[in-house]
């Protein structure tokens, strides 16, 4: 009776037999590992990385803070030089608008 010892998918070695170290499966695991993300990372297309990119600029809460201070400028901006009676970079939508449902008095 001559049987084939049963393979592991897992660990490419028969069943029954162990990797010769603990390192050697920690190793193979890391490298089928490694493997993945390159596979997986030649899958991505140029414009999907730039799109990533500025995501992961858009995302840091710096970014907000930059946006925060601009708009805090602009405004303070906008209020001195009305206040001095000079021409503001852009006037307040809604100054002027009266209290009722119809919109279009704005």
């Amino acid at each position: 009776m001559n049987t084939k010892p049963t393979v592991s998918a897992w660990t490419r070695h028969p069943v029954g037999t162990p990797l010769t170290t603990e390192s050697d499966q920690i190793s193979q695991n890391i490298n089928a590992v490694l493997d993945f993300y390159t596979r997986e990372d030649e899958k991505i297309s140029y414009w999907q990385r730039v799109l990533e990119r500025i995501s992961l600029v858009i995302g840091q809460p710096v970014f907000l803070g930059f946006i925060l201070l601009f708009v805090l400028i602009w405004t303070l901006g906008n209020t001195v030089m009305h206040v001095l009676g000079l021409v503001e970079f852009e006037s307040a939508p809604f100054f002027g608008c009266r209290a009722s449902s119809d919109w279009r008095h704005c």
